[in-house]
Order: structure tokens, then C-alpha cells, then sequence
């Protein structure tokens, strides 16, 4: 409260969490702004359809970025995946989660998942070369900020599936067209989008999210507010009504 009473203003990640916040504290809702997230320069890719992973060559996968809590609802992943007939099951590559972590291993046990189909990549030092080869990249959280990793997917132009979370993620659908929505929990409806054909951005939305989501034009936002620069409308990542 101290913080936001001394502030010049107030950043938040999206128009979500400024509406949020301004539910709490209404009378901050002038300092408020929106920056969101910036996502760094990509090339455009040639999308490999295969990764090493573990030492094999795996293809076909569904990619998911993620920690092990329950926010994330990785549980949700693993009924949708065992709902899936295992000849057309496809493999689950999920980053951030170390293959050693028992309380995961014990989740897979759980849903009868054999280690075969789900690869616990741990911290990966290439993202995107991990979401250019996926079919889909899935976000299946119960709430969500504004997720960074959703941002990445977009900025590769690769399939997103994701949930109706609370949250911002659907201000990003604002210039990124290529995602397919399921329900919090709605593992069935989650297994029939995993199975949809892989499909790739358009090149126009592709340039749409990575002009309006540019790192360095947001860093130099927040150089501008340092030097006690006004921001208008037009100098939101989104551009949209206040």
C-alpha cells in the first residue's frame, strides 16, 4: 500500500491484473498502466518436427512449459492424455520438471501414464526450439497473470490450446488468432483439441504479435516512464481502450 502511495504510477502486466488491482485500491486507478511483456526478436523459423530429448528423437509431441503446482492443473494434461487411444496418443514433452521429481513421477503412476509417452525435459536452455517442433503447445492453468509462455508460443506462430483461466491470457487473443479454448478441468474437451491437426500461424498475425509484444519497444516504454514521460493510448502493447 506505502509502495503504491509514494509510486508516480503503477505498471501492471496486463489489463486484467490493472482491473484487479483497481478493484482493491480504486483510489490508485489513475497511477495504473499497462505494459505487458516483451518477447524477444525471433528468426523466422523452419519448423523441425523432431527434438532430442532424453537421448531419443522424439516427434509428434505436445509441449508444455511448466511447474509442478497446483495452479497449473497438470492433472487436466494427464486424464486428457490417458483418454487418448494409445495408438494415436501422442507424446507430452513438458519443460521445467526434472525427471527425478518423485511427486510427478508418482502423478504419472497415477494416471497410468507410461514413461514412454510423458518426457520430463527439466530446464531446457532453447524454448523455441521445442515449441516450433510440438503440435500444440498447451497452457492448462486454473488462473493465470499474463503467461509468458503463451507469449513465446504466439511469437513462434505454433498451435496454442488453453484453458479459460482467469486471468489475461485472453487479451493476447486480441492479435493472435491461432488458439483453441477449453473450460478449466475439461480434460475430454482437452483431448479432442490435442488431437486437432498442428496449424501455423498466418504471417500477418505472426508479425502482429511480434510488433506489438517487441522487447525492445517495451523497454524503452519503461525507460520513458523512468524519465517521468507520459504514456498514451498508443504507446500500449495492445493497443485498446483504457
Amino acid at each position: 500500500y506505502l509502495a503504491c502511495l509514494v509510486s508516480n504510477c503503477i505498471v501492471c502486466q496486463c489489463r486484467y491484473m490493472r482491473d484487479d488491482l483497481a478493484r482493491l485500491a480504486p483510489f490508485f486507478r489513475s497511477k495504473m498502466i499497462v505494459l505487458y511483456n516483451g518477447v524477444e526478436s525471433l528468426p523466422s523459423f523452419s519448423s523441425s518436427s523432431t527434438i532430442s530429448c532424453r537421448g531419443l528423437q522424439i516427434k509428434d509431441f505436445v509441449f508444455i512449459a511448466s511447474s509442478n503446482k497446483p495452479q497449473k492443473s497438470l492433472d487436466t494434461l494427464l486424464k486428457a492424455l490417458r483418454n487418448i487411444p494409445e495408438e494415436v496418443r501422442p507424446f507430452c514433452v513438458i519443460a521445467g520438471i526434472a525427471g527425478d521429481d518423485l511427486e510427478f513421477q508418482a502423478l504419472l503412476s497415477e494416471h497410468d501414464l507410461a514413461d514412454s509417452h510423458v518426457f520430463l525435459a527439466g530446464n531446457v536452455e532453447n524454448i523455441y526450439t521445442y515449441i516450433t517442433a510440438s503440435r500444440c503447445s498447451v497452457l492448462c492453468s486454473k488462473y493465470e497473470g499474463f503467461s509468458n509462455f503463451a507469449l513465446e508460443v504466439a511469437a513462434c506462430g505454433v498451435r496454442l490450446v488453453l484453458s479459460r483461466s482467469p486471468g489475461g491470457n485472453s487479451e493476447l487473443a486480441l492479435v493472435y488468432p491461432n488458439i483453441n479454448w477449453f473450460d478449466v478441468g475439461d480434460w475430454l474437451e482437452l483431448s479432442r483439441l490435442i488431437l486437432l491437426p498442428g496449424r501455423t500461424a498466418s504471417p500477418a498475425d505472426l508479425d502482429n504479435v511480434r510488433f506489438n509484444f517487441n522487447v525492445e519497444a517495451i523497454h524503452h516504454r519503461y525507460l520513458s516512464l523512468l524519465l517521468n514521460r507520459r504514456l498514451d493510448s498508443q504507446s500500449l502493447a495492445i493497443s485498446v481502450s483504457p
